[in-house]
């Protein structure tokens, strides 16, 4: 059993199969407090477990159903961290973005005057791009949840990029 790719909202989960034609039931939880939540039966060795919370630690098994109804028992816990999301800012010039429930924030101590702003995914995809023509701290309003994003800053013909975590 192992744990590939783990990003700051994934996971992906993997391991072996005793026999051909088993099937699987997964279960996963926060290491504390520890209530497990059940993933159905499948027949894949792999699993990518999606919209967890960024460093946090979560604990995982799997138990093997074979052919004829026998069950393996739940094999040994295996446990993963997942990455961090910083609220990232750029010291040099006092910008800096976070996030709460729908709203990106720009915080802009230095007065700098702000023109647009877009915000990616990181899937490259556009999400919104904003003509904020400011100097104060701006506020945003996004529909976006629980995913990274890519915020640039233009001000003053430069960009300023930003990786932040959307609640």
């Amino acid at each position: 059993m192992r744990t590939e790719s783990i990003t700051a909202t994934s996971a992906n989960l993997k391991w072996g199969s005793p026999e051909e034609g088993a099937s699987f039931i997964l279960r996963y939880s926060l290491a504390s407090p520890v209530s497990w939540d059940s993933v159905h039966v499948m027949t894949d060795t792999v699993f990518l477990l999606e919209d967890l919370q960024p460093e946090t630690v979560y604990l995982w098994s799997v138990m093997s159903s074979c052919l004829g109804g026998n069950h393996s028992g739940w094999a040994t816990r295996q446990n993963f961290e997942t990455s961090p999301v910083a609220n990232e800012k750029d010291d040099s010039h006092g910008l800096h973005v976070y996030t709460t429930p729908g709203q990106l924030h720009l915080l802009n101590p230095a007065a700098l005057p702000l023109g647009r702003v877009w915000i990616y995914g990181t899937d490259g995809h556009l999400h919104g791009c904003y003509q904020v023509d400011s100097t104060e701290n701006v506020l945003i309003r996004t529909e976006l949840s629980m995913q990274v994003a890519i915020v640039l800053v233009e001000s003053q013909g430069r960009i300023y990029r930003f990786k932040v975590l959307v609640y």
